[in-house]
């Protein structure tokens, strides 16, 4: 009975210092990230290139508490994915959809995702989610943590942590695409200070092994003076 009190008493223990360990990274990474400074921040803007195929300017929005925009020219055409804090909507010119269309469930729970204002990983448990801490991974020959991160979705998110900078290089994520079950990854690259938070300027994307869209960002913008009414689709109809 001794030799099980001790086996049950060190399982417990290696489960409670793993949990420490998950909550540590995390800290570490909200803190080179510049998540205090962050925390102050109520919207932001990005400019940039997009590169899929062809060139495109590309404008992304966020504002707090979840809302989201990407403005993007195709030669003449300017299309639009936006989350306004409850629905998922975009546009694409160049198959004749000109005016704002809701997007299925699925698509509007994954844009849900990306409209987090404070990333996933903030505030993580005051959004009840859970995280586990996975083996350690390489990515491009640098050691990373990796912590699998389950939403109140039902979805869960593998997060590749830099053991030097604390800063996220890698997200990995499994999720349905139509009848589909498609892997999604992205790549983030060449941070930079801005006020004293850490933006990647490179954000390259991939699916199911291949790279989809790079985006290139110029310039990123704290705070800046947005309409009320901006992320409300109906504004642009163009009939």
């Amino acid at each position: 009975m001794k030799k099980y009190g001790l086996t049950i008493l060190a399982m417990v223990m290696g489960f409670f210092t793993m949990a420490q360990d998950v909550e540590e990274i995390i800290k570490s990474y909200c803190k080179a990230r510049g998540e205090e400074k962050f925390a102050k921040v109520q919207s932001y803007q990005m400019e940039g290139i997009r590169v899929r195929n062809d060139v495109m300017p590309v404008s992304y929005y966020r504002s707090r508490p979840n809302k989201y925009m990407m403005k993007f020219d195709v030669g003449d055409l300017t299309a639009y994915r936006t989350y306004d804090g409850e629905k998922g909507w975009h546009t694409a010119p160049w198959r004749g959809v000109v005016n704002p269309e809701e997007l299925p469930a699925d698509a509007t729970v994954a844009l849900a995702g990306t409209a987090d204002f404070d990333d996933q990983l903030a505030n993580w448990k005051a959004k009840g989610y859970k995280a586990k801490l996975m083996d350690d991974e390489k990515v491009e020959d640098k050691d990373h943590y990796v912590i699998e991160l389950f939403s109140t979705t039902g979805f869960s998110t593998l997060f590749f942590i830099d053991k030097e900078t604390y800063l996220l290089t890698k997200i990995k994520m499994v999720r349905p695409r139509g009848e589909q079950q498609v892997t999604i990854e992205v790549l983030y690259s060449d941070y930079r200070s801005i006020e004293g938070i850490m933006f990647p300027f490179i954000i390259e994307e991939y699916t199911n092994g291949y790279r989809m869209v790079t985006t290139e960002l110029d310039e990123v913008v704290l705070n800046p003076v947005l309409p009320n009414d901006f992320y409300n689709m109906a504004q642009y109809r163009v009939d």
